[in-house]
């Protein structure tokens, strides 16, 4: 099966606040991310580094996950790290040599939003 994904920031409401955080979004050809019991996970892993989605959800076309990460979540990562996605604590798929520091900005309209940052001190605070 073939994967496609983007990294790009994002706006999302948390517990009612405005947040920019990093997206990384792992798009599928065919309908392959269904619910199940266990909980849709993404995880990044450049050498010994892990760093996990603080949420990930399954689009509704059950061709997409997203999977939601803070802004500095990926700072000193080469350029040759390695996206896992699966279920629960289970990553059966993965893309390699993925460059997560490349990150498609905010658009400049919404960037105008107010906005709080999601960063890794935010997460420790949730």
């Amino acid at each position: 099966m073939s994967y496609t994904y983007s990294i790009s920031e994002t706006l999302q409401n948390v517990n009612g606040s405005l947040l920019k955080m990093i997206a990384i979004e792992i798009d599928s050809s065919v309908a392959t991310f269904y619910e199940r019991a266990l909980w849709p996970t993404i995880r990044v892993v450049n050498g010994s580094i892990v760093v996990h989605s603080f949420k990930t959800v399954i689009k509704g076309n059950y061709m997409a996950l997203i999977g939601f990460f803070t802004i500095d979540a990926f700072l000193g990562f080469s350029s040759n790290s390695i996206i896992e996605f699966g279920y629960g604590t289970t990553y059966d798929s993965q893309i390699t040599g993925v460059d997560v520091s490349s990150v498609n900005t905010l658009p400049s309209e919404l960037q105008t939003f107010p906005h709080l940052i999601a960063d890794n001190k935010w997460l420790q605070n949730l």
